[in-house]
């Protein structure tokens, strides 16, 4: 591997401060935070006659909040009279505003003030310059198109900044790799974000990444106290920046690491994984306990199978590596009587309000045949239409477009040309009549036939925004708004009501459509958290199952590219310059997973592992190079097992 001349050093501390750092090893025969609990409990768990133990100075670092949540219930426990005064619970994102500290001088910018500042930089960039990156620049008049751009940078940047590199250290190495072109890009990209960080330094915000390059540039140490301890719970990847940050600031640290002590080699002295004691390790599991589907449908419905109405819904958690297929787990388990909580919570996009707005915004943007059809046959949409509409036919609009389009064959679907057909056919005015009452419903900046083209600042357009959601509101049954409807309903209330506090003038002027698509954009990645039932299943992630205490487990979709997780190929931060300065890469990635897995079946050895032949789309897939292990005769059985007809009886 390239071994880089000179360090990257965009954001380098001038020294350390001596950390005390302590390892102590959880023996991965039992579960990791019940062995935890133990150690906690144990060193830090004092108490005063008659007081519940305290570990208020404590600052626990766990890989996530449901971690979290179980390790104070084992706390708890353990205690004798089934009471604490709790510890921060925080993961290693919070771990870092603790160490640094808050400043109420200082105000961070937000997502939307970010984008704005990077629209704002790549528009002032001379064009001959862009060009080197982009050949063809977006006009002027495409917003949208610069807000994809921007979260492009805003994207990498953060990659950049989570590995403490600057964009003029990624140029310099991408040179030393020998591709000139790629570094010329980069130093574009420097001087772009030269000018977005002016651009937050004009409306006196900062961006998150910047502050703790600070503090790593002049560090604050005496910032923790020193009375307190972090302790790191199985955080077995701390990307750069955190561990920079909690280098400097000394603070007392005890690593829990869930394996025996003679793997302790394989651990660095935070307790992360070290790649290459990983990278070689593979399992061969029994047949019995590796079940090969034809596709990930099947692959629900075996799962489903074994979920039997004896097993005690405490005592077997369902992973799914791959969250694409959550649904298709939660329907098929469902059908078989069996209730999943899906701890990963659904997204907005799956809401009717969300996909609802979503389906109304390309209908309007787009006028083709299919965007409406998709619109028409949207369940929300067609409640607002059936309130709103007296026509004959209302309860098969898609049937009066197919009949429509039939006779007509138009190249748009669109108000003007449905008032054109109208006159000459009876489905294509009764279409017409039931698109007028949805516009009817909804404000007329955002009609189908009459959105506005007006141009405000974002801003301007809350109130209409929220109008427009207000409208569609009462069409949402009652079960929907209790399940997740309100959650959505209350975060694009927050959107709108925010908007005149941020700096979002660099975006320009937009149309109500685009102010729209950008409300859409920003909440797309959001997800609405779901209550668990006392009798539900949990339905967790890969990287949580480590961590999961239940007795029994099955993982479903341990192919490749899940498990181990892939880093998606990226023209500009490709895997060598990865690997090069330092950020998360495919090696990374597999000794994370090589580590979970064999964790997970030395704490759960009859855990069932499901892997498809192919996916919901139909796409043949490979099976998890992490199950590729044992002698030569263990591995040709396991290829065949996956390769040849899938083992369902």
């Amino acid at each position: 591997m390239l071994r880089i001349s000179t360090p990257v050093n965009g954001y380098r501390p001038s020294s350390y401060i001596d950390m005390p750092i302590e390892r102590i090893f959880i023996d991965w025969q039992q579960h990791a935070l019940e062995g935890a609990a133990r150690v906690i409990a144990s060193r830090f768990g004092s108490r005063i006659d008659g007081m519940p133990p305290d570990y208020s100075n404590l600052v626990i670092v766990t890989p996530g909040g449901r971690a979290a949540r179980r390790l104070q219930e084992l706390l708890t426990q353990l205690a004798p009279r089934r009471a604490i005064i709790n510890p921060t619970f925080v993961t290693a994102a919070g771990l870092v505003d603790i160490l640094i500290g808050r400043d109420p001088q200082i105000k961070i910018a937000s997502e939307l003030e970010r984008l704005a500042a990077w629209i704002s930089a790549l528009r002032e960039t001379p064009a001959d310059q862009l060009g080197t990156w982009l050949p063809h620049p977006p006009s002027s008049e495409s917003p949208i198109a610069w807000l994809s751009l921007a979260r492009e940078c805003d994207r990498l940047a953060t990659e950049l900044a989570a590995g403490s590199v600057a964009f003029a250290d990624a140029a310099r190495v991408s040179e030393e790799l020998g591709s000139d072109i790629s570094g010329e890009r980069w130093r574009l990209l420097a001087g772009v974000h030269d000018r977005y960080e002016r651009a937050l330094s004009k409306v006196n915000l900062v961006d998150e990444n910047r502050r703790r390059q600070n503090f790593i540039s002049s560090p604050n140490p005496n910032q923790f106290s020193r009375d307190r301890h972090v302790v790191l719970v199985a955080t077995i990847d701390l990307i750069p920046v955190v561990r920079t940050i909690l280098k400097i600031s000394a603070a007392p640290t005890l690593a829990l690491i869930h394996a025996p002590e003679n793997l302790a080699a394989s651990f660095d002295e935070l307790g992360c994984v070290i790649n290459k004691a990983w990278r070689s390790r593979a399992i061969s599991l029994p047949a019995n306990q590796l079940i090969v589907a034809a596709d990930a449908r099947e692959e629900a419905e075996v799962i489903a199978g074994l979920l039997n109405s004896k097993v005690v819904h405490d005592q077997i958690t369902i992973g799914a590596a791959d969250p694409q297929n959550s649904p298709t787990l939660l329907a098929a388990c469902a059908a078989r009587g069996a209730t999943l909580h899906d701890a990963q919570g659904l997204p907005f996009s799956r809401s009717a309000l969300f996909s609802g707005l979503a389906c109304l915004l390309r209908s309007a943007q787009s006028s083709s045949s299919a965007d409406l059809y998709q619109m028409l046959h949207h369940e929300l949409v067609l409640r607002i239409i059936t309130a709103g509409s007296s026509s004959s036919r209302i309860d098969d609009p898609l049937g009066l477009l197919d009949e429509a389009i039939k006779q007509h064959l138009p190249l748009r679907i669109e108000a003007t040309i449905l008032s054109a057909l109208a006159q000459h056919s009876v489905h294509a005015r009764e279409l017409l009549e039931i698109v007028q009452s949805l516009e009817q419903t909804i404000p007329a900046e955002f009609g189908l036939s009459r959105a506005t083209t007006e141009r405000r600042t974002l801003s301007d357009w809350g109130a209409a925004l929220m109008q427009l959601v207000t409208c569609i509101r009462p069409h949402i049954t009652a079960t929907e708004w209790l399940e997740r409807e309100s959650e959505v309903y209350t975060a694009i209330a927050e959107f709108c009501t925010l908007l005149p506090e941020l700096s979002t003038e660099a975006l320009g002027k937009i149309t109500a459509l685009e102010a729209l698509a950008l409300l859409l954009d920003s909440l797309s990645n959001t997800r609405i958290p779901s209550a668990p039932t006392p009798d539900a299943i949990e339905l967790v992630g890969w990287l949580e199952l480590h961590l999961d205490d239940a007795p029994n487990l099955i993982v479903a979709d341990m192919n490749e590219g899940s498990v181990p997780e892939a880093v998606v190929s990226d023209p500009l931060l490709n895997d060598g310059l990865r690997a090069a300065l330092g950020l998360t890469d495919n090696a990374r990635r597999y000794a994370r997973d090589s580590y979970a897995l064999a964790a997970i079946m030395a704490s759960r050895p009859d855990a069932i592992l499901c892997a498809a032949q192919r996916a919901v789309s139909g796409e043949p897939q490979l099976l998890s190079r992490l199950l590729l292990g044992g002698d030569d005769g263990q591995l040709a059985q396991t290829m065949l097992r996956f390769y040849g007809p899938s083992n369902i009886s």
